[in-house]
């Protein structure tokens, strides 16, 4: 009898129960611990290994865009893989090149790695096989025939009084303001596509028409004539002041200490290549044309060089009665160009005024130059592009700038590396 009232005591005893319950449930705590940890880490090897295939394709898609063979955009993959911490792969990266996500040029790069997790492992007996995978594009930004270089604050691009600008292309500006292209006038106006911008566009104004596309915000656009080899000036031994107030012919390679053309003078380039302008400048009030059979004639503007590495070259002048009719080279040094000066050289403002006889074509350029521009309605273009740092149209100039298909010169094509998947 005693002994089973002690068991009926104990039975309805209530103490330690707790230890019981929590002795059941703490395998399954620890366990769930455990299998949180393994997730965690295996969360973040993924992260690791997806960033690696980003940075791979966009890696590869860089050297695409140089124009590399397959094994040396895997080259660059691999090259760049092996600057990030990843997990070991299992297998080498698979890298394929060619269309895919709707672009025509990508890379494609798909990792494969394993992950031994302790607390799956146990169960498992195999570590997790994970993967990621990243396509790269290179991504058409537009054709552009006006670049600003200017990376300042204030607008690189600007259009003032009743200036209305028309182009078949685009216009972009490295400014970094918060409208890096603005118009002054009550009538002025832009019909660009596309127009870009490091720094903002007010796409609320009436500054823009048409069927514009505005890209705010982008990167950086490279000077497109980098690559042009300093001018040679080994022609420059003696140059001569000309002024031409008349009929005057001269050859194409020779050099100038400045050149002058008068409203009543009409100067013919012979033969195909540079006139380079040595340290002087340039004043075109009259007509500049090329006789027939002439390839294409660049006007270069250089100068003798300083102790720092600069050059003391001159300015530019383009009158409204004046009539510049040169078509630029289609190969060589100065393919494309049809004013060069040299980027060595200070700063200087090219001031371009277009009258109704004026037919200007191909690229001007000058890294170091502002261009101010201003025209009328009989102005006519082709595929006029300039380059420089701040370009202002200003009074009441109306350019209408077209590129036909078969025109001897471009647009800048400009292109950008983009994740895409």
């Amino acid at each position: 009898m005693l002994a089973l009232n002690l068991l009926r005591r104990l039975g309805r005893d209530e103490s330690g129960n707790i230890i019981a319950i929590g002795a059941a449930a703490l395998p399954m705590l620890v366990g769930s611990a455990a299998l949180a940890v393994d997730t965690i880490q295996l969360s973040l090897s993924k992260r690791e290994l997806q960033r690696a295939a980003d940075s791979g394709a966009i890696a590869g898609a860089y050297a695409l865009a140089q124009n590399r063979i397959d094994e040396q955009i895997e080259a660059s993959v691999v090259r760049d893989l092996g600057n990030n911490p990843h997990p070991s792969l299992t297998d080498d990266p698979a890298v394929v090149r060619g269309a895919r996500a709707g672009y025509d040029k990508t890379v494609h790069v798909r990792l494969t790695a394993e992950q031994t997790l302790p607390f799956m492992n146990m169960f498992t007996r195999r570590p997790s096989r994970i993967s990621a995978q990243a396509t790269a594009a290179i991504v058409s930004q537009g054709r552009y025939c006006m670049v600003s270089l200017y990376d300042g604050t204030e607008a690189g691009i600007t259009l003032g009084g009743n200036a209305t600008v028309t182009l078949g292309c685009g216009m972009i500006t490295n400014s970094r303001a918060a409208s890096a292209i603005t118009t002054g006038g009550a009538r002025s106006y832009i019909v660009a596509t596309p127009v870009g911008a490091v720094g903002g566009l007010d796409g609320e104004s009436n500054t823009f028409r048409g069927d514009t596309r505005l890209l705010p915000y982008t990167t950086p656009q490279d000077d497109p004539f980098a690559d042009v080899p300093n001018p040679d000036t080994s022609a420059c031994t003696n140059p001569v002041d000309l002024v031409v107030d008349g009929n005057a012919t001269i050859a194409a390679g020779s050099c100038l200490s400045s050149l002058t053309v008068k409203p009543s003078g009409s100067l013919t380039v012979t033969g195909s290549g540079p006139v380079t302008v040595y340290g002087g400048d340039v004043d075109i009030k009259g007509d500049v044309g090329m006789a027939s059979g002439s390839q294409g004639v660049t006007l270069v503007m250089t100068g003798p060089e300083t102790s720092n590495g600069s050059v003391q070259a001159g300015t530019m002048t383009m009158a409204s009665q004046a009539n510049l009719s040169l078509t630029p080279p289609s190969e060589g040094d100065y393919a494309g160009l049809v004013f060069y000066r040299d980027r060595r050289a200070g700063y200087s403002a090219i001031k371009v005024r277009g009258g109704a006889s004026s037919m200007l074509k191909g690229a001007f350029y000058a890294a170091t130059s502002d261009f101010d521009y201003a025209g009328n309605s009989g102005f006519q273009a082709e595929c006029l592009q300039m380059v420089g740092q701040r370009i202002r149209f200003t009074g009441t100039s109306d350019l209408l700038n077209e590129c036909p298909a078969d025109s001897d010169t471009s647009p800048v094509s400009r292109n950008i590396v983009r994740l895409v998947e």
